[in-house]
């Protein structure tokens, strides 16, 4: 971890929370700020990242993933 920045897998585990707030239906919870956590293009960076990820392990689930919202 580096010092004064979170750690990577505390981003991973709020994106997580805010990209299922965001996108699924029904929600097995709901953290509506957990979005507000992330600064500048961080969200739309580990999305793009998560994507590519899904893609590679999971190519047909990856054809059902969902945009931000």
């Amino acid at each position: 971890m580096h010092q004064g920045r979170p750690s990577f897998t505390a981003m991973v585990a709020e994106f997580g929370r805010a990209y299922h707030s965001l996108n699924e239906s029904p929600l097995m919870f709901d953290d509506p700020l957990a979005r507000c956590w992330f600064i500048g293009g961080e969200f739309a960076a580990l999305q793009t990242n998560m994507a590519r990820a899904l893609a590679f392990f999971d190519p047909d689930r990856a054809e059902d993933a969902r945009p931000e919202a």
